[in-house]
């Protein structure tokens, strides 16, 4: 995830790992439409901007801010 942003969602390193993953089945000979979709339940990241949230002045609440991971 790019530094700065604010997202809500699937950490690169997870994204890769399904592509590798899907890439490794195909070369080993499953047929694409036989490759269930991914799903991504686990490592999320929550990252809030702070710099941008006091320009929009907007107050983010302790609880909030103690789940982010940046």
């Amino acid at each position: 995830m790019k530094p700065g942003s604010d997202a809500y969602g699937a950490t690169c390193r997870t994204c890769c790992d399904g592509a590798a993953d899907i890439v490794d089945k195909i070369l080993r000979g499953t047929k694409p439409g036989e490759i269930p979709p991914l799903s991504s339940r686990q490592d999320f990241d929550l990252v809030i901007n702070i710099k941008t949230a006091k320009a929009l002045e907007l107050e983010i609440p302790d609880k909030l801010m103690a789940l982010a991971s940046r």
